[in-house]
C-alpha cells in the first residue's frame, strides 16, 4: 500500500485459461481499479501466489516466488524483485549465501528495511521455516532464522496434481522491535479442517507460542486477513474456501465456495485479566520500589501493548 496515496498494488496471478502478467491500482476510498501512474504495466514473472511486501522506508515494493502453471505441472520461483513506485520498471536483486528455497502460497512482511518470509508450499513439501533478507546489505542477503523448541504445523504432505493448488497462506505482521504474529491453520481434530490459528515469536528470541483465543473460526483455504490502520490492533480473517482435513478443496464442479458474508475480528491488544489490575492498583497505591524497572516496563507493555510488541518481551 502506497504510504501517501493510500493505494494497493496488485498483480499477476492465473485462471483456468491462462498466466497473467497485469499491474493495476486499487483505491479503497473510492471502490475502484485503476492502472498504476507510474506506467507499470508486468511483473517480471507469470503467475501466482507470489507475496508483495511494502517499506514504507523507501517506497519500493517486494516481490519474492511464487508459482506458474506450464502446461500442467507447476512451475516455482526462488527471486526477489524490487519496483519503486514512482517508476515503471521491476529490477532483479542479485543474491549472496544461501537462499530459500523456491516456493508460492508463502507469507512476507518488512520491517526496518528487512523482509521476513514464512512458510509456503512448492507443490511437493509444506515449509515452516523463518528467512530474513537484509535489504540494506550489499548484495542483500539471506538469512535463515533457527527456531528453538518445536516448529510450527503447516498440515500434510501436499499431493502434487496437474491444476490444482492446495491452499497453504498464512497471513503475517511484524512490529517494528521484531515481535511476528502469524495467523495459519491448526492441527485438525476428527474430520474437520481445523481452526484459525495465531502464533507469536521474537525474531532475537526464535521460539514459536501459540497464542490462546476463544470461539476461533474455522480455517478456510486461502482466507484473507488484514490488520486494522495505524494504532488499530485489530485483525479481520474474511473469505476462504471450505476445505477437508486434508487441506483439499472439494472435487472440482466448479469453483469452490467462499464462506458466505463470514467475517471475523479479533483485537490483538494484550488486554490484562483481574489479577494483573489488582497487582498494578497495589503497586500503585503502596508506591513499592521494589520492582526493577525493567520488570515494570514488561508488565505495562502487557498490559497495554500490541501482542506482537509484546512478543518482543518474551
Amino acid at each position: 500500500q502506497h504510504k501517501q496515496r493510500k493505494v494497493m498494488l496488485m498483480c499477476g496471478g492465473f485462471d483456468r485459461e491462462m498466466n497473467h502478467l497485469d499491474s493495476w491500482h486499487f483505491c479503497p476510498l473510492k471502490g475502484r481499479f485503476f492502472p498504476p501512474a507510474s506506467g507499470l504495466k508486468h511483473v517480471p514473472l507469470p503467475g501466482a501466489y507470489h507475496s508483495l511486501a511494502y517499506c514504507d522506508v523507501t517506497d519500493h515494493v517486494y516481490l519474492f516466488g511464487g508459482q506458474c502453471c506450464v502446461g500442467g505441472p507447476y512451475h516455482y520461483f526462488d527471486a526477489v524483485f524490487e519496483h519503486d513506485l514512482m517508476d515503471p520498471h521491476w529490477a532483479l536483486l542479485p543474491r549472496r549465501g544461501p537462499t530459500p528455497e523456491a516456493r508460492a502460497q508463502h507469507a512476507a512482511v518488512i520491517s526496518n528495511r528487512v523482509m521476513i518470509i514464512h512458510g509456503g508450499t512448492n507443490g511437493i513439501r509444506s515449509f515452516r521455516d523463518l528467512w530474513t533478507l537484509d535489504l540494506d546489505a550489499d548484495p542483500p542477503r539471506w538469512s535463515e532464522v533457527k527456531i528453538e523448541g518445536p516448529p510450527l504445523w503447516v498440515g500434510v504432505r501436499p499431493r502434487a496434481r496437474f491444476w490444482e493448488v492446495v491452499p497453504h497462506r498464512p497471513f503475517m505482521a511484524v512490529s517494528s522491535c521484531g515481535g511476528i504474529m502469524v495467523a495459519q491453520r491448526q492441527k485438525p481434530e476428527e474430520s474437520q479442517p481445523g481452526k484459525l490459528g495465531l502464533f507469536a515469536l521474537n525474531l532475537q528470541k526464535p521460539r514459536w507460542r501459540r497464542v490462546r483465543s476463544n470461539l476461533a473460526p474455522a480455517w478456510a483455504g486461502n482466507f484473507g486477513a488484514v490488520l486494522g490502520g495505524e494504532g488499530d490492533h485489530t485483525l479481520f480473517v474474511f473469505g476462504g474456501s471450505h476445505c477437508n482435513k486434508a487441506g483439499d478443496l472439494p472435487p472440482p464442479s466448479g469453483a469452490a465456495q467462499l464462506h458466505a458474508g463470514s467475517m471475523w475480528k479479533i483485537n490483538i491488544s494484550a488486554q490484562p485479566c483481574e489479577v494483573l489490575l489488582q497487582t498494578l492498583l497495589r503497586v500503585f497505591r503502596t508506591r513499592s520500589g521494589s520492582f526493577p524497572e525493567e520488570v515494570m516496563q514488561n508488565i505495562f507493555t502487557f498490559a497495554m501493548g500490541s501482542l506482537i510488541d509484546m512478543v518482543c518481551r518474551m
